[in-house]
């Protein structure tokens, strides 16, 4: 009797085991291989992307695993990375696909374009706001990079923090 029930109790707890077992794999699928926020690094495996940041402002995953939200409320600094598996408004050429995003900024001194190779760069002012994005287009991919700070502490993120950013933003394998 005590067998059986031994028994019944580990047939219970595999079948236990095998109905959440798909579950924790599809949430670890959505997740990042890598969140290091104390460290400032993010790679993300699903859409084959890495960023670097100076360590410090708060970190938070999306919760569909596309990307993060680094920010420093204090002194209004954004930064959103993200990948989607859908080229979207990118399906006819990179330059079709960045009217939109040039239609955020008021004054745009810095666009650079690489369809060739695959990215760009956007860079100026939108209001009051310094806004930056860089985004890589791929056959199966889309990854981009946001920055946003006010005009007013551009100095506290133009020396190091930006620039480190949007070199350290890149493509990686999947």
């Amino acid at each position: 009797m005590k067998e059986r029930n031994m028994l019944a109790l580990a047939e219970y707890g595999l079948i236990i085991v095998l109905l959440f077992f798909p579950l924790v794999l599809w949430q670890s699928e959505c997740r990042a291989d890598s969140l290091d926020a104390d460290g400032g690094t993010y790679k993300n495996s699903r859409y084959g992307y890495a960023v670097n940041w100076l360590a410090g402002p708060k970190v938070t995953e999306n919760e569909d695993g596309s990307g993060i939200v680094v920010s420093d409320s204090e002194n209004g600094m954004e930064l959103r990375v993200r990948g989607t598996s859908g080229k979207g408004t990118f399906g006819q050429g990179i330059e079709n696909g960045l009217r939109e995003y040039c239609l955020l900024f008021t004054s745009l001194p810095k666009k650079e374009v690489h369809e060739d190779k695959g990215w760009f760069l956007l860079s100026g002012k939108a209001g009051q706001t310094v806004l930056t994005i860089k985004g890589y287009v791929a056959h199966d991919r889309v990854c981009i990079l946001e920055l946003r700070y006010p005009v007013k502490n551009a100095a506290i993120f133009e020396e190091q923090f930006a620039p480190g950013v949007i070199t350290s933003f890149r493509l990686i394998r999947k």
